[in-house]
């Protein structure tokens, strides 16, 4: 496997354990409805509650630790999104 190959597959990886590991803090919350990967609106996968909630969330597997620049770059690029937030969304 080619070097991009293994980044790539790296990548989707991290994002599955991240994804899983929210799931699982998150199952006993009866209004827990599904959660949506690599959504075209949001990230990388969201949680979706009953109330209409979600916790969008971003999963970054980088050789360097994430400066604050790059929080606001992602936080940012949330924000851009057409579909809008709710009062009691969250974004990880």
């Amino acid at each position: 496997m080619s070097k991009a190959g293994q980044n790539t597959f790296k990548g989707i990886n991290t994002q599955a354990k991240a994804s899983l590991l929210l799931f699982l803090l998150n199952l006993k919350d009866r209004s827990l409805d599904s959660v949506t990967l690599e959504d075209k609106e949001w990230e990388d996968f969201t949680l979706n509650f009953k109330s209409g909630k979600k916790i969008i969330c971003e999963s970054k597997d980088w050789s360097r630790a994430l400066s604050w620049k790059d929080v606001k770059a992602i936080i940012s690029n949330v924000l851009k999104r057409k579909s809008r937030l709710n009062k009691a969304d969250e974004v990880n």
